[in-house]
């Protein structure tokens, strides 16, 4: 292809006879480097061209798929047309890219596997979309999910035993249960996701050393984000969750961080219960029937607001600390009674310089 180029360009540029070098600053100074310069740029092209298409063709395409399809051997994978069943995957360094098409039907990683990429398409009516299962002995390593709708599967994604997830840009919607779910996880990275219609948006048991962020919820009918009692090590940024039918946040376990981050429509918009250590920064609680519900043993909320909800800070006897909140227009602003003061320690030693706006 390349040489085709350059056997238009002598057709259309023919070698002038010339004395070179030219000086600079005549014409043909000026023609000789235009000329250059467009035989670069040409080459450039070329170059691309020649790229692509060796992209291209090094991908195996998985033309017709006959439930089920196992890949067993490193490579680059991707659908050219819609298809319907199961790939299972059961090689490391594997690439599957559903090229802009839909599956009918669900991804399987198997125990043990490493380096997955699963990207571009559509997985839909599966049970899960994608499963990553994992073992205690053989987990999976190493795994990017990205830029996906997952639609009317029972979970979208299910993650058992996994260490370095990846999920981030996909649209995961009217999913039954869960819409990601990690178990016995770690290093989990969620990031820039929409979910919407699933009992459970997000859900982590027993994960350890994960960010959930920039990530939205809608709809779920159970809990937003639900970290159980034995996950630590969690930090959640920057995340919105809308209309929850039970809790916004349900926070469980221990070294848990939220910052940034918003509960509207739900009967809880955040709830910490039991576990030690729970810190909420700038957080926002409105338009929930408690806005922010504390009965955990240790952890701090700081800097936050509740406003509109039906009780804006609900805290049942636990040992959390209140510092520098705005409570306003909620039908009871503190309950069980004790008031938020602009001054320190009026009402109890741990609510410190808040303020409350009826």
């Amino acid at each position: 292809m390349k040489y085709l180029y350059l056997f238009l360009f002598t057709i259309y540029f023919p070698i002038i006879p010339v004395s070179l070098p030219a000086q600079p600053g005549t014409p043909l100074w000026y023609m000789v480097n235009a000329l250059g310069s467009l035989s670069n740029a040409l080459s450039t092209k070329v170059d691309a061209a020649e790229q692509t298409y060796r992209d291209i063709t090094s991908c195996v395409v998985l033309s017709s798929i006959t439930p089920p399809a196992t890949i067993q051997q490193s490579g680059n994978y991707c659908l050219s047309s819609n298809s319907a069943g199961t790939i299972t995957i059961d090689a490391d360094n594997v690439t599957l890219d559903l090229n802009g098409h839909s599956l009918q039907g669900s991804v399987q990683v198997n125990a043990g596997r490493q380096q997955i990429t699963i990207n571009n398409g559509i997985i839909h009516n599966g049970g899960p979309g994608i499963h990553l299962v994992g073992t205690a002995l053989q987990p999976i390593k190493d795994v990017n999910i990205q830029a996906l709708l997952i639609h009317n599967c029972t979970n979208a994604l299910l993650a058992d035993h996994t260490q370095g997830l990846t999920v981030s840009n996909n649209q995961l919607f009217n999913n039954t249960t869960i819409g990601i779910g990690c178990s016995t996880c770690t290093q989990v990275t969620i990031a820039t996701n929409t979910i919407s219609g699933s009992q459970t948006g997000i859900s982590f048991i027993e994960n350890t050393h994960s960010t959930i962020k920039k990530t939205q919820v809608m709809q779920a009918t159970i809990n937003g984000i639900s970290i159980d009692a034995n996950s630590s090590c969690v930090t959640i940024n920057a995340c919105n969750i809308i209309n929850s039918g039970g809790n916004g946040y349900r926070l469980l376990g221990e070294n848990i961080t939220l910052v940034n981050c918003l509960a509207s429509g739900s009967t809880n918009g955040f709830t910490a219960s039991g576990g030690n250590l729970i810190v909420l920064t700038q957080c926002q609680a409105k338009n929930n029937t408690n806005g922010f519900s504390c009965t955990n043993n240790f952890g701090y909320v700081n800097e936050c607001t509740a406003i509109s909800n039906n009780t804006g800070f609900l805290d049942s006897g636990s040992s959390v600390s209140y510092r520098s909140n705005l409570a306003a227009y909620n039908t009871t602003n503190y309950n069980p009674g004790a008031t938020f003061s602009p001054t320190s320690t009026t009402s109890a030693t741990n609510y410190w310089q808040n303020i409350t706006i009826s």
